[in-house]
């Protein structure tokens, strides 16, 4: 039943039933193994089994989507195998298939990133690094005793990468927290002393996004002043808007952006990171196109140099993106979320 499944490069409970894409890799992983189950052990899910299904349903805590992974189908199939006193043969292949198909999407997508840069007009050549999923399962997954620091070889070695994901899984709990509201529109810069009627929202959310110090407190429930205009510029300097304390538009237009679109954003800058080579000749130049800095970094990926640099302007002088190596320096040049550089300071 195996083989047939593995030729057929199908199986129906996939949520993605076609893994043809996998084929090759399937077959070979399967092949080395003389063709036994991998996460099978005295007929239930193995120990590795069951802490690969657990990241594969925590996957949103790197960016990805836990759905790519069959995230909400395995708590069942484990259910059934608890619950029953021994399962068919023909359970357990399918059950090892389905897992084996899913953790070699989750690596993937993990070292790759889920979609090609070249999609975005993005000149960053991802076939030139190549991962052997089928040996990365075989030697670190189905026999690791340490399985979620084996994965983190996959990912980014960059702490930055590291930082987002840390602040993507607070700001996932702060999206929960929050009500939503949105702060009302005062008609021109709100400025220390002015009276505003979301004085009480501002004093909320930005408690909420640690702008404004637990222990603070508003002196008034409609006057702006004080510890509030402080968290303002706080809140400012993180988004990359002048710090002027002032309530105008483009704060205002910040402060009610969504927390769930933030963590959209969050996602996308984690992709964007998974787009990077990972590994360099020399210590790598790195240009934050929305930010419009540039920085070098040391051997370890640690900020060493930052500088604003001009670059161009959609649609019209678009910056190209790309990474190259100029005269034995690798010049990377990565569209990176102008929100990684905030959520670094929003986390220290």
């Amino acid at each position: 039943m195996l083989a047939s499944i593995l030729e057929s490069g199908k199986l129906p409970e996939l949520d993605r039933v076609s893994f043809e894409d996998l084929k090759g890799e399937t077959k070979e992983f399967y092949a080395s193994l003389d063709d036994s189950l991998a996460w099978i052990f005295a007929s239930r899910p193995s120990y590795q089994a069951r802490v690969m299904i657990r990241l594969l349903e925590t996957a949103d805590d790197k960016g990805l989507n836990p759905a790519d992974y069959d995230g909400r189908a395995w708590n069942d199939r484990l259910a059934r195998f608890d619950q029953s006193s021994g399962a068919r043969e023909a359970d357990l292949v399918r059950f090892d298939v389905a897992l084996t198909v899913a953790t070699m999407r989750y690596v993937s997508d993990l070292y790759l990133g889920r979609v090609s840069p070249r999609l975005l007009h993005f000149e960053l050549e991802l076939h030139e690094r190549k991962i052997d999923l089928s040996e990365f399962l075989k030697g670190v997954l189905a026999s690791g005793s340490d399985i979620p620091s084996s994965m983190q070889d996959v990912e980014p070695p960059f702490p930055a990468y590291r930082r987002t994901i840390l602040v993507l899984r607070k700001y996932r709990e702060l999206a929960r927290e929050d009500d939503g509201e949105r702060l009302p529109a005062a008609g021109k810069p709100v400025q220390p002393g002015d009276s505003y009627a979301g004085v009480s929202r501002l004093h909320r959310l930005l408690r909420l996004l640690g702008d404004l110090p637990s222990g603070a407190t508003a002196s008034s429930s409609i006057v702006y002043d004080g510890v509030l205009v402080e968290a303002v510029r706080h809140f400012q300097e993180r988004h990359g808007i002048a710090s002027t304390g002032l309530v105008d538009e483009e704060t205002l237009r910040a402060l009610n952006i969504p927390i769930a679109r933030r963590v959209t954003q969050l996602d996308l800058a984690l992709e964007r990171w998974r787009w990077a080579p990972h590994e360099f000749v020399s210590p790598p130049i790195v240009v934050n196109i929305p930010e419009f800095r540039l920085r070098a970094d040391d051997e370890k990926y640690h900020w060493v140099l930052s500088t604003k640099v001009v670059v161009g302007k959609a649609y019209l002088h678009q910056t190209p993106v790309f990474a190259s190596e100029i005269r034995s320096i690798i010049f990377a040049l990565i569209g990176m979320c102008r929100w990684e550089s905030s959520a670094r300071s929003f986390f220290h």
